[in-house]
């Protein structure tokens, strides 16, 4: 039984990691980089490498409540709001990389809800 659970486990991270393939990694690469590497790199990239953009959303979206799952809720709804419908206004990314990249295009209509679900947790879990 835990044989199963443990390849049942492993096949649903392998396939929400291939969601984000599909839809994310044309453009935001999965390699851990420094923002130093990225600065580095930027005429070789079309937008900050996804190791940026989390550790950036993780130290600036604030949570006051001690809650591992209410950071992650909090989080991860920012996240589901910004790629459907990112502005600068409420963006948190590093003035360069507006200037670098411009603001995200909207991927309403583009990510399948349940895609987007799954991706912005599996981002959450693993960067």
């Amino acid at each position: 039984m835990k044989t199963l659970l443990f390849i049942f486990i492993s096949l649903s991270l392998h396939a929400t990691e291939a969601l984000f393939d599909t839809y994310c990694s044309s453009c935001h690469f999965k390699q851990h980089i420094t923002f130093e590497q990225m600065k580095a790199q930027k005429q070789h990239i079309q937008a900050p490498p996804i190791s940026v953009v989390m550790e950036r959303i993780k130290k600036f979206i604030e949570v006051k409540i001690d809650d591992e799952d209410v950071q992650k809720a909090v989080v991860t709804a920012y996240m589901k709001d910004y790629v459907l419908a990112p502005s600068i206004d409420k963006g948190i990314c590093h003035v360069n990389c507006y200037v670098q990249f411009g603001t995200m295009p909207s991927q309403k209509g583009k990510v399948p809800p349940e895609a987007l679900e799954e991706i912005v947790s599996w981002l959450y879990d693993n960067y």
